[in-house]
């Protein structure tokens, strides 16, 4: 640095001096770029523009200085600048630089979220450094094409780039990039549920943190094991990652909210009121998620409809923001550059900019109709319930007191909350609360009515006690029947209604019953069984 200091210095004065020594010292900010970015920034920054009188110089300052101010992280706010060396260079024979200057033009518009011609410039400086034969800038083109990929929803499409990226990193022999874009492999697979694969990767990379103490790398990678393990439902595995990740320096919210989360999918209610406080002033993302778990975790009904809202309203700006991307002025851009490239060419980048509208366009109405579906089917799947409840409560008042213990019995310790819930929605006059968690009672009901074996046992034992033995000679006399038909015989018995004994066999509707009822009834009376009138009594 001692040694740099008074040769930058000596550039500088030259620069402002002489024509000539602009060029000196944008060669030697140009040869320091790579391995000293900020010395390069400084020397850019010294040329005075005004004395630039060269069209070609001034496309290299501005190029320059655009690659300098990237790599010093410093915003660049629009491509004002960088426009000047791609309008130069476009025409220039001076490939490398065209390339350069496509691929900071693709940067600043993929900072703009401008995704359509930041996409196409990306692929064009792609093209060209693939004609270069030049590893590390292909690399670095499909990095920003997967980023493009992966911020407007198409991971499909982002996994391509970024096993191109890995590749081409390999052949390059940069070990430094090699290891981030495995992360970004790893994280791509995530993306497009191929977990094992992500997790393979994952454990590859944790043991190069572990092994030169990148404690970024590791919080990076414990992130994307922490995601795997939670969206395959390995929450204790997912909770030791993420409460690791959160002892570190440089977590932030969302690791707390996903260690959050994995405390409620654990039961853990207390914990996670405890981290919930702690990041109380989260408004948006995953924060807002574990808010709403845990909320209708404890049953706290109105804080859980607020974080849904806000969810709602998340999922609806993003499909806005999706559906909203300006691509007339690319579409004029194309058609601008219909004149400059071969027809094949056009078509192919024509293809890749209405791939995006089409995803974008199709991620927003498919959200759209999936949440009113989910809707829809949440308020006929209670309503579907209530009826079955009413049922139910219909057989406890009508039976015997003999069929009355034994309905007690089969529902055992749910039986007692189940009658007090439906005090309850009578009382309070059918309240939304009520009749949903009297639809979540059924359900769990109806599990132990449609697949819990000792359960229907004791039912069958409990016909033959008490109704002459009517269910055994029922096998006994229709021996060959599917075992869906000896049930619905079974509930029959016992004043099910159609309603309650589509949900029991999980048939898709009634209709599928009324139709097994008639087959039945059909086959009873061809039959020349001494039993065939009690057994069409209990049908109906």
């Amino acid at each position: 640095t001692d040694i740099l200091l008074p040769f930058l210095s000596l550039l500088v004065w030259s620069c402002s001096c002489q024509p000539s020594g602009i060029n000196a010292t944008l060669a030697e900010a140009e040869r320091l770029m790579d391995a000293r970015p900020d010395s390069a920034l400084v020397l850019v920054e010294s040329v005075d523009p005004s004395a630039i009188h060269s069209r070609s110089t001034r496309a290299l300052h501005a190029l320059l200085l655009t690659q300098a101010q990237f790599k010093n992280y410093i915003n660049v706010p629009n491509d004002s600048l960088i426009s000047i060396a791609v309008d130069y260079y476009d025409s220039s024979r001076d490939s490398y630089r065209k390339m350069l200057s496509l691929y900071y033009f693709g940067r600043v518009r993929l900072q703009s979220k401008d995704y359509s011609k930041s996409l196409y410039s990306l692929i064009k400086a792609k093209d060209l450094a693939e004609s270069l034969d030049d590893d590390f800038w292909v690399a670095m083109c499909a990095q920003r094409i997967a980023d493009i990929y992966n911020e407007t929803y198409n991971y499909n499409e982002a996994v391509k780039y970024v096993r191109i990226e890995f590749d081409r990193f390999q052949k390059a022999g940069k070990s430094k990039y090699i290891t981030w874009a495995m992360l970004d492999l790893a994280q791509s697979y995530y993306a497009v549920e191929k977990y094992d694969s992500c997790m393979i990767l994952c454990k590859q990379l944790l043991d190069s943190a572990l092994r030169y103490s990148d404690e970024y790398l590791r919080q990076d990678v414990g992130r994307a094991m922490g995601l795997c393990n939670f969206v395959q439902d390995n929450y204790e595995e997912a909770r030791k990652i993420y409460e690791e990740i959160c002892r570190m320096d440089d977590a932030n919210v969302n690791d707390s909210a996903y260690l959050g989360l994995t405390y409620v999918r654990l039961g853990k209610l207390e914990k996670g009121r405890d981290l919930l406080k702690a990041i109380s002033d989260v408004s948006a993302g995953p924060g807002v998620w574990f808010r709403y778990s845990y909320y209708t975790a404890v049953d706290s009904t109105e804080k859980a409809l607020t974080s849904l809202k806000i969810l709602d309203e998340d999922s609806e700006k993003i499909i806005r923001e999706l559906v909203n991307h300006d691509l007339s002025g690319v579409l004029m851009d194309y058609h601008e550059y219909d004149r400059k490239i071969l027809e094949s060419e056009l078509n192919n980048h024509r293809l890749i900019i209405a791939l995006i509208l089409i995803s974008s366009i199709s991620i927003g109405v498919i959200s759209l109709l999936m949440f009113l579906r989910y809707r829809k089917k949440q308020i006929l799947l209670i309503e579907r319930n209530l009826a079955v409840a009413r049922n139910f409560k219909e057989i406890m008042e009508t039976h015997d007191k003999v069929s009355k213990e034994t309905i007690r019995h089969l529902m055992a310790d749910r039986f007692e909350v189940f009658d007090e819930m439906m005090k309850v929605m009578y009382e309070d006059g059918d309240s939304e609360r009520s009749k949903k968690r009297i639809s979540e009672m059924v359900n769990m009901l109806v599990k132990d009515f449609s697949r819990n074996k000792k359960k229907i046992a004791e039912l069958e034992s409990y016909v033959d006690k008490h109704y002459g033995n009517i269910f055994t000679s029922f096998r006994m006399e229709f021996p060959k029947l599917v075992e869906a038909d000896y049930l619905f015989f079974l509930y029959s018995i016992f004043g099910f209604s159609n309603s309650s004994i589509t949900l029991f066999l999980q048939e898709k509707d009634t209709m599928a019953v009324y139709d097994r009822r008639k087959r039945m009834k059909r086959r009873i009376k061809n039959s020349t069984s001494k039993d065939k009138d009690r057994f069409l009594a209990v049908l109906g």
